[in-house]
């Protein structure tokens, strides 16, 4: 998570199958966005960092909803050269980014610019779970 680089792939105007959001709306274009990530080829920036694969996308696309649920877009969404999907969310010094590993593991890191502080931790995907967090995340974002 610290220092890889990742790909930005421009938000799309389409939509994945599962998605019920047009295109048009913020979380379309997240979830098209989601689905361009899934298409990437190997080696796609350049270094021999894998594309996402089905259980990175899969995770992603729950944390994805849980931040829609909770009204909260992310600010960034980004294929991760140690192979996986990055969801970031970033509020002036401070940034929250959730990293789906393409090997089932989801964490988080919580970093703040302005003192160098950063926390890496294991993120479960159940409901709970996402609760607690997405609060302890918008607790730190705007603390």
């Amino acid at each position: 998570m610290s220092g890889k680089k990742t790909a930005d792939v421009p938000v799309g105007t389409t939509t994945p199958s599962n998605d019920h959001l047009p295109a048009t709306a913020p979380w379309g274009r997240w979830l098209a966005k989601l689905q361009a990530l899934s298409q990437l080829a190997p080696k796609w920036n350049g270094d021999d960092s894998p594309p996402p694969v089905d259980i990175a996308v899969r995770n992603a696309s729950v944390f994805l909803t849980a931040l829609r649920d909770a009204d909260l877009e992310p600010t960034r969404l980004a294929a991760s050269a140690m192979g996986g999907i990055a969801v970031t969310r970033k509020v002036g010094n401070h940034k929250a980014l959730v990293e789906c590993y393409n090997d089932g593991r989801v964490y988080f890191l919580f970093s703040d610019r302005a003192s160098g502080a950063m926390d890496v931790k294991p993120l479960a995907l159940d409901r709970e779970a996402l609760l607690t967090f997405i609060a302890s995340m918008q607790e730190f974002l705007n603390g």
